[in-house]
Order: structure tokens, then sequence, then C-alpha cells
């Protein structure tokens, strides 16, 4: 799997941004593909995220303090590496 990023593709990853009107049901009807939830529920209605930016994951977004609305929209993409390494631990 391989996350895509919202500032940087020089590493390989994907890069991404905001889709500002195309997702109905967010905040705006925007969504953030490089955002991501953390699991971290901070209140009732409020998460951490983090934001894959120049190839690490950030606590941001949100005002900064990467805690948003879970009315946001907020996902991670997939894509098929065409390779892929196996390492043996």
């Amino acid at each position: 799997m391989q996350l895509c990023d919202g500032v940087s593709s020089s590493y390989g990853a994907v890069r991404c941004d905001s889709f500002d009107g195309s997702c109905q049901g967010g905040v705006s009807n925007g969504c953030w593909a490089n955002h991501m939830w953390s699991g971290t529920k901070v209140s009732e209605e409020y998460y951490q995220i983090y934001i894959l930016s120049g190839g690490s994951l950030v606590r941001s977004g949100c005002g900064g303090a990467g805690v948003c609305s879970i009315r946001n929209a907020f996902t991670v993409r997939c894509v098929l590496d065409l390779t892929y390494v196996l390492i043996d631990f």
C-alpha cells in the first residue's frame, strides 16, 4: 500500500491535494486525501488526525493541532506498487 502525500512526490508517493466542493457530506463538501484518522478520540466530536507531508506523518491540520471534527471527510488512497520488496525479519 502506498499513501498519497500532500506536499511532495519526489520520493515515490502519489501527490494529492484537497478536493474542495467534490465530497458531498463533508465540511464545505470538501475532502482531504492525505489526512488520516488516528482513531484517538479527543472529545465526543473530535479525533486526532495525521497528514502525510513530505514523507512524514505529521500531527497537523484543522487549525494546526491535528484535532478535527468527525464531520470532516478524510481518506487514504491506496495504489498498487509496480514492484514490491519482501523483508524477512
